[in-house]
């Protein structure tokens, strides 16, 4: 997790997670990393990061000479170094062994890799006529679920006890698995009420529900859940949607549509899951925004947008609960102006990388007025510079 590029760019720490985390390019402290999460004005090493990451440093505090230590042994013992070995005879493995053993390392994870992808192909193989079975058991009725929502007439194949069946298909359009959506008033045999569940077995990693199909639409529209695809579809009517089940899906389903439609617009329609400030989990740290950090990670990985509902205050909602809350005019008019508003930043971002790439190509001093070759070399401003001369990037 540790970004290594040579750049001074700004990266996600993976301490907090805010995107503060640099790389020092210069002056005694290159090669350190600082954070706002870490102590004022005090870069981190490498064994800072592990110790607090691994070992459970404090982040605020200076890390101790000893926990450096433990740092450091845990470093050479997942590297079979050897420096902390007990035995006082023992000779550290020679450049060779070292890389005999890091083939060896290479070459089980590839085994471990290629036999888990072999498992999740034969799952995928056995899930395929089970799914087939649940939908054609199920018998095309008015969802019991999705009324509850405030959806009319929204027919779905219905289980027996009155569960709505959902088809999770994957980008070469193979049965996947199966989504059962119960009645609210739903319970189980020990009475306790039922929930949202997936068929077993059956690995839905890329899988979705295509909630609306449309081959030759220009823009993607990814979300969650299917009830907030439903809602999404009302805003965007000539664009295709579909839904990922859950957060950690939204990247799989981006990057598998990215690599068959190169030119598609992708959009995650994010779910906000804001957490007061109070809200912390078994360790004490504040508990992350789930939908919004998954969004933010599918969008990235592949060019994409992300479109979140901030109208209903510091609350978890959805644009599902957007609709509920104000209505589907209301909602429409929210979930456009937040989609225009993420296509505007995005094309003000590449016009000014385009920019600066133009201007670094046709001239290598960034400052044609100025007559002093130490304040071009340094990137300082001269005196006299003319005020309309100075360029400016869109914020």
């Amino acid at each position: 997790s540790i970004p290594c590029e040579h750049s001074s760019k700004e990266h996600e720490c993976p301490l907090c997670g805010k995107v503060k985390f640099r790389v020092r390019m210069t002056g005694a402290t290159t090669g350190t990393y600082i954070c706002t999460c870490g102590v004022k004005g005090c870069g981190f090493g490498i064994l800072d990061l592990i110790a607090r990451k691994e070992l459970g440093a404090p982040s605020d505090e200076r890390v101790s000479g000893s926990l450096i230590r433990q740092a450091a042994k845990l470093v050479d013992e997942r590297l079979g170094l050897g420096f902390f070995a007990a035995d006082d005879s023992y000779v550290p493995p020679t450049a060779e062994q070292r890389a005999t053993q890091e083939r060896e390392r290479k070459e089980a994870l590839e085994r471990r890799q290629l036999e888990s992808a072999e498992l999740e192909e034969q799952q995928i193989a056995e899930a395929a006529p089970r799914v087939r079975g649940a939908l054609d058991k199920a018998q095309s009725s008015e969802c019991a679920y999705l009324k509850d929502k405030g959806f009319e007439n929204c027919l779905l194949p219905v289980t027996a006890r009155g569960d709505g069946v959902l088809r999770l298909t994957d980008i070469d359009n193979r049965d996947r698995s199966v989504q059962y959506l119960p009645a609210p008033d739903a319970v189980d045999g020990d009475g306790k009420t039922r929930h949202k569940s997936l068929m077993k077995d059956a690995p839905i990693s890329g899988a979705f529900i295509d909630v609306q199909p449309n081959t030759d639409a220009d823009t993607l529209i990814i979300t969650e859940g299917y009830a907030t695809a439903r809602s999404v579809s009302i805003c965007v009517p000539f664009s295709r949607v579909v839904a990922a089940i859950h957060a950690g899906n939204l990247k799989n389903v981006a990057t598998a549509f990215r690599d068959h439609f190169p030119a598609l617009e992708v959009v995650i329609a994010a779910d906000n899951d804001y957490h007061a400030p109070s809200d912390v989990d078994a360790n004490g740290k504040p508990k992350p925004n789930t939908g919004l950090v998954k969004a933010n990670e599918a969008a990235k990985a592949v060019g994409g947008l992300v479109v979140a509902p901030l109208c209903l205050g510091r609350k978890k909602h959805d644009w599902d609960d957007v609709r509920m809350a104000l209505g589907v005019e209301r909602m429409t008019e929210e979930f456009n102006r937040e989609l225009e508003k993420a296509r505007k930043e995005k094309a003000s971002g590449q016009e000014a990388l385009s920019g600066a790439a133009q201007n670094n190509s046709a001239n290598s001093n960034p400052y044609p007025w100025d007559s002093n070759a130490s304040n071009v070399t340094a990137g300082k401003l001269p005196a006299d510079a003319p005020v309309a001369s100075i360029p400016r990037i869109p914020a």
